[in-house]
């Protein structure tokens, strides 16, 4: 019992199923296996049917419980990145006034210093460029 608690004190080992085997039965026995978090509990003599059954399960158990991890992992990824959109389309809609009424761009109160601070800090941002009306009358 003890070999079991100290390896699933182990972080990197915690998730190893582990199977106990002993000629002991009683229910003291069997609860303390338990409390040591055993995955499984077989008595001696053990039939070899019965042994290759449990392990197979354990080892099943072992691999779902390795996807739904990779899983979490993957899904607490997306949900960062998602998070980390987000806060990027808040950011530019502060930047870019809008008439809530109209739903009208309000170009005469859009600071032009806070949108330059926003492209320089962020130079990955992709933009629909156009070219200005000063710049296309000029001849170059």
């Amino acid at each position: 019992m003890e070999a079991c608690r100290r390896i699933k004190a182990v972080e990197a080992l915690r998730d190893i199923p582990i199977i106990m085997m002993t000629a002991r039965s009683q229910q003291e026995v069997l609860r303390a296996a338990f409390d040591a978090s055993a995955t499984d509990y077989i008595k001696n003599p053990f039939e070899e049917v019965e042994l290759l059954a449990r392990v197979k399960a354990t080892l099943k158990l072992k691999k779902e419980i390795d996807a739904r991890k990779n899983w979490e992992q993957e899904l607490t990824k997306t949900i960062s990145e998602l998070d980390a959109a987000f806060h990027e389309m808040v950011t530019l809609q502060q930047l870019i006034p809008v008439c809530p009424a109209r739903k009208k761009l309000l170009a005469d109160q859009t600071s032009q210093s806070a949108l330059e601070t926003y492209i320089q800090t962020h130079p990955n941002a992709k933009f629909n460029y156009t070219v200005c009306s000063t710049c296309s009358t000029r001849k170059g």
